[in-house]
């Protein structure tokens, strides 16, 4: 009995034993074929940047200078100037966000879009740049005009093309920013003005985005002003303003002086100032002999680009000016915060 189990079982074995896999055949599942998976293989080429050569001017704001040249027996030459910091970048859109270093996430993939058209306009991306803007006004004699002026940022646009995609992504790169004049307007020669300033209202001044609007300039002559009581406010606050024919580099005035040589064309204004806003309305009066014969009106930002710091600014004839006592009045939204006065020649 029991040779015949082991039998049977002997039998068994050998019968399982040739119905075996033959070992050249594989028993795992085979993978699925390459190409029924997403194609990973042909990532996003470096981007071709194709300028059309259309610019757009972007306004970040806009502001005015008065020239009163009513008791002038010739022509009044002046320079309005205004400079800019620009930060060189690239925008795609709302939907494509650019980070910081130039990169964005294109069709799932990071494409450093920002070095490819910075190097396109022979710039470095995300660096700033510090721009000069300059206008060159006459006024007739006997005259009043009032000079509007625009500051824009300049943006190039173009393209951006994938050899590997069937694809253009347009683009907007910032490049820099201009100054223009937008409108002139003769204002009414008032010969009964006072010594001191009487303006009757505040020309609008385009201010930036969430600043808030100039308040109306006082209808009468404010009261002579001492320059102690001035800068006791905590909040703005402008400093001392000293005169000089040189700027450092730290915008404080080289040799300050009260008596400018005979002969000046330029001269500067240098002062400290803290807790100002930027887009705040900064306007400054000047003074020949007591007759207001320049008025700048513009907004805290438009060249001046932080809260507290030493800051300038200047006059420029572009011939020598009268010999006379020049004074000037820094306001901050209407409100007189400092004042000063040199005399060109003795």
């Amino acid at each position: 009995m029991t040779k015949t189990v082991m039998f049977f079982l002997l039998f068994f074995s050998l019968l399982l034993v040739s119905c075996a896999v033959p070992p050249s055949v594989s028993s795992v599942p085979s993978k699925a074929p390459t190409a029924s998976l997403p194609d990973t293989s042909n990532p996003l080429s470096s981007p071709t940047v194709v300028p059309n050569g259309v610019t757009q001017k972007q306004v970040v704001f806009s502001g005015y200078e008065i020239i009163n040249n009513c008791g002038g027996t010739g022509q009044v030459q002046a320079v309005i100037e205004r400079s800019k910091t620009i930060r060189h970048e690239v925008e795609l859109g709302a939907e494509v966000k650019v980070e910081a270093s130039g990169e964005a996430k294109i069709l799932g993939t990071g494409v450093n879009v920002g070095v490819a058209v910075a190097g396109k306009y022979g710039t470095t991306y995300g660096t700033e740049e510090r721009f000069v803007r300059s206008l060159n006004i006459t006024t007739k004699e006997h005259s009043k005009v009032r000079y509007d002026y625009e500051m824009a940022e300049v943006w190039e646009l173009g393209k951006l093309r994938f050899s590997n995609q069937d694809q253009e992504i347009p683009y907007r790169f910032r490049q820099g920013f201009s100054l223009e004049l937008v409108d002139t307007k003769e204002l009414s020669c008032d010969t009964s003005m006072p010594t001191s300033p009487s303006l009757t209202s505040s020309p609008k001044v385009t201010a930036l985005p969430g600043s808030p609007q100039p308040p109306s300039l006082p209808t009468k002559a404010p009261p002579s002003v001492d320059p102690t009581q001035i800068i006791k406010s905590e909040s703005p606050w402008f400093g001392m303003i000293s005169f000089c024919v040189q700027i450092d580099a730290n915008n404080r005035c080289v040799s300050p002086t009260s008596s400018l040589p005979t002969g000046t064309r330029k001269f500067y204004i240098s002062w400290e100032y803290k807790g100002i806003p930027l887009g705040a309305v900064f306007e400054r009066r000047w003074y020949r002999d007591g007759q207001m014969f320049r008025q700048v009106n513009d907004v805290w930002g438009n060249g001046w680009n932080s809260p507290t710091g030493v800051e300038y600014t200047f006059l420029d004839n572009g011939v020598a000016f009268p010999l006379a006592e020049y004074r000037v009045e820094l306001y901050i939204n209407g409100v007189l915060l400092q004042t000063a006065k040199a005399r060109i020649g003795r």
